[in-house]
């Protein structure tokens, strides 16, 4: 009964950030980095196309996924830009691809085709 009320309260939180994200998105508050092209399960490490955006460790960052209203906090320990170069801070002006290395829960099940959003500053 434990694990069942613990994955109840677990949904509601995700979609209550779904909708807080999406609210955001639309008050120009947050914005999309990009969608997960290829996810490395073994390294965490997800690539994507990004564009328009300025991306940084410290980044406030969001997993979205838009099939199942499921939004997840996640920390950004690492990103390399197309040239393979390991970068604090990343300004993104026109579409390439880049590498996020994510901390995330052992547990969580990321897959391509989920969204990436940073909260902006």
């Amino acid at each position: 009964l434990i694990a069942f009320v613990k994955a109840i309260c677990q949904a509601l939180a995700d979609l209550f950030s779904y909708h807080k994200i999406k609210l955001m998105t639309e008050n120009n508050q947050a914005k999309k980095v990009g969608e997960i092209r290829h996810w490395m399960d073994q390294i965490k490490v997800a690539r994507l196309k990004a564009s328009n955006c300025t991306i940084s460790i410290k980044s406030k960052a969001f997993l979205v996924n838009y099939e199942n209203s499921i939004c997840k906090a996640i920390k950004i320990q690492n990103i390399r830009d197309e040239n393979k170069i390991d970068k604090e801070e990343l300004e993104i002006t026109i579409e390439q691809e880049i590498e996020l290395k994510l901390i995330v829960k052992p547990e969580e099940k990321i897959k391509k085709k989920w969204q990436i959003y940073i909260i902006k500053d």
